[in-house]
């Protein structure tokens, strides 16, 4: 949990950071925060998700699900509340302000290999973004990147650290440019599916590929892929690209190696 003050401006002026700033103004509570070393201050309230806690998951604590969890916590919470006076305060609650926006937002400078960085993983952005400021909303499993009050990119997020997030369809421009680059493009070595149907189909016609592409950017990239395999198979123009040597002698050095290991299994039985 980030510290509710941001900054101190003077002895007792206080910088409250941005998202507790955004959920008051959608849940109209004013925030109030305590002086320095003045614990005494403090609402009898402190501690009441740790009690929460205490009265819901110390006797059951495993679970096969998420699902079964919150199943659990929600009749934990309905047996605590049995004597709630929330009747009484209905009269005075107001209807929401539509939907709240929980996302973490943070501005970033998009790097000159068109990314944003986020937690040091990389997900791009389309290529003549790069080194403009851009809005990143960092939500539970996904990232929405803003642009020009639009969403211009959208990304699963990355676990661990130096993952790549990558959309040829943000390269577009740069590679039709130049179509040769695409081979050994770092866009095509994050994307193995696409990069597959590359080598078979499309490695002698690059640009036909990239042009394939751009008239279908509304599709998704698993849909694409099976159009651009059905459109190779179709069309006498794309021919299938044959393995290369190196491919087939690789091939069969690992069935002489399964078959040598076969004949040591049946040895030592």
């Amino acid at each position: 949990m980030r510290n509710v003050v941001k900054r101190f401006v003077g002895r007792h002026e206080k910088e409250l950071n941005d998202e507790l700033v955004k959920m008051a103004l959608y849940y109209r509570f004013e925030p109030v925060v305590t002086n320095p070393f003045s614990g005494h201050e403090k609402g009898h309230v402190e501690k009441s998700v740790q009690v929460l806690r205490r009265k819901a998951f110390t006797k059951q604590y495993e679970f096969e699900s998420i699902g079964h969890a919150q199943k659990h916590l929600d009749q934990a919470i309905l047996e605590l509340n049995l004597d709630s006076t929330i009747a009484v305060e209905q009269a005075q609650l107001q209807p929401l302000r539509g939907f709240y926006d929980y996302g973490i937002t943070t501005k970033q400078t998009v790097d000159k290999y068109s990314f944003v960085h986020v937690n040091g993983n990389y997900y791009s952005v389309p290529d003549y973004l790069v080194g403009q400021k851009v809005i990143v909303k960092r939500y539970l499993n996904e990232l929405k990147i803003v642009g020009s009050s639009q969403i211009i990119a959208t990304h699963l997020i990355q676990k661990g650290e130096k993952q790549y997030s990558i959309d040829i369809r943000h390269y577009l421009t740069t590679f039709l440019r130049k179509p040769k680059s695409l081979e050994h493009s770092l866009v095509l070595k994050k994307t193995p599916k696409l990069r597959h149907c590359f080598l078979q189909y499309y490695q002698k016609t690059p640009r036909r590929f990239l042009q394939f592409i751009e008239n279908h950017l509304s599709i998704s990239l698993d849909q694409l892929i099976i159009q651009l395999e059905e459109e190779a198979l179709k069309d006498h123009k794309v021919s299938k690209t044959p393995p290369s040597r190196a491919v087939n002698e690789a091939r069969n050095q690992l069935q002489e190696y399964n078959l040598i290991h076969q004949v040591r299994k049946a040895a030592n039985k």
